[in-house]
């Protein structure tokens, strides 16, 4: 069963004087609707993300919140990937110790490879407040498990998606409530929160008891009133930045395909050796990529050279524009190490692949190297130095 909001007219009772009831701590108990509450961003705020940095942020908050609600380590997260070609569905599910956790389906009309569709993204048993999507209002930074830290990803991807060139809309359910993200006429992004009616809210609620005492397993369909969705591709009635009204547009399946390869865990590289210090990723097709806890790094390695292997480091934190590490030591350390560790597991990979001089981009990047800690492998380095002539 489909949730509908009634009208996306921005007017809806509300006045353009940012929230006008303050937030409870505990949730949105107290607050009438329909509601406003600003993210104070403006809609030029990071001119140089697109849809798939927006994408990026979205998927790990989806993966991150389901590592913290099931209390597992990302490691342990079973990932599925089907593409049904029949239904025009793309599937990403996430399963914890076999049990559906969450999932991202993408629904498309048209052509498999030039048609337009929608990104519906769910948590299982998860919960959105006001105060995670204001800017800063994050506790993931003394979370190892989780990927993010900055803690304003969310606002400035609800941006990214929003605004034009992509023009997508944004609309979030949780906590029986419907979040739809608008700009008011400052070009500031804000979210309106409305409530279904409660006769629609019963209905499903009953039908999904039911399902539960019959033994069936859960559907690939969000509870507005315990899970997390988030809805982007939707065509709705919206102003835009400029205030100028708008109908919101699809998402071209050819974009989507590409914001998937921002996630590593989303059809993973074939041929990777995984260690405990990171992944050495043999794929040509990855070939430069370099990737924190299974995010892409779009500026790739800190140095500025580009890395003739892919890598999915551990362990780093991102500068605030999420396109690099922000220590270049502590990267080329890691490097180092997987290289070791990935050497220990199969060293003939040295000699099919020929990639001594992959291992960094430069020697003066291992020169640098070699005046700050000692290498797990000094055989590396030798052997390093002679394929490259810098014995």
């Amino acid at each position: 069963m489909a949730y509908s909001d009634d009208g996306y007219d921005e007017s809806d009772g509300l006045e353009d004087t940012g929230i006008t009831v303050p937030e409870p701590p505990n949730g949105l108990d107290g607050l009438s609707f329909p509601h406003k509450a600003t993210l104070n961003l403006n809609a030029d705020y990071q001119p140089s993300w697109d849809g798939g940095e927006a994408f990026r942020e979205f998927y790990q908050n989806w993966r991150d919140a389901i590592v913290v609600t099931f209390d597992v380590r990302p490691g342990e997260l079973e990932y599925e990937y089907l593409e049904d070609d029949k239904n025009k569905v793309i599937y990403f599910r996430c399963n914890v110790k076999k049990v559906l956790a969450g999932y991202i389906k993408y629904k498309y009309d048209g052509e498999k490879e030039s048609g337009n569709g929608i990104l519906t993204m769910v948590n299982f048993k998860a919960r959105l407040q006001l105060k995670r999507l204001n800017m800063g209002g994050t506790t993931k930074g003394d979370n190892p498990r989780q990927a993010g830290k900055h803690g304003e990803g969310m606002d400035i991807a609800i941006l990214v998606m929003r605004r034009g060139p992509n023009n997508y809309s944004v609309r979030f359910l949780s906590n029986s409530t419907y979040w739809n993200a608008h700009f008011d006429e400052r070009k500031n992004l804000f979210v309106k929160l409305t409530r279904p009616k409660e006769r629609t809210l019963a209905e499903h609620r009953a039908r999904f008891y039911n399902c539960g005492r019959q033994g069936l397993p859960r559907s690939l369909e969000p509870n507005i009133w315990e899970d997390v969705c988030v809805e982007i591709g939707s065509e709705r009635k919206r102003k835009d930045e400029l205030g100028w009204p708008s109908t919101s547009r699809k998402i071209p399946v050819q974009k989507f395909r590409a914001w998937l390869k921002f996630a590593l865990d989303v059809n993973p590289p074939r041929r990777m050796i995984k260690t405990t210090a990171g992944d050495l990723i043999l794929e040509p097709s990855h070939a430069g990529n370099l990737y924190l806890k299974g995010l892409l790094l779009p500026d790739s390695a800190s140095s500025g050279n580009a890395y003739q292997m892919g890598y999915n480091l551990h362990k780093g934190q991102t500068n605030r524009d999420r396109g690099r590490l922000t220590n270049a030591k502590q990267e080329a350390e890691q490097i180092a190490w997987i290289w070791s560790a990935a050497l220990g597991q199969n060293s003939s990979v040295v000699e099919q692949d020929k990639c001594w001089t992959s291992i960094f981009p430069s020697f003066k990047t291992v020169a640098v190297l070699l005046r700050m800690f000692t290498l797990p492998d000094i055989t590396l380095l030798k052997k390093w130095r002679r394929s490259s002539g810098n014995d």
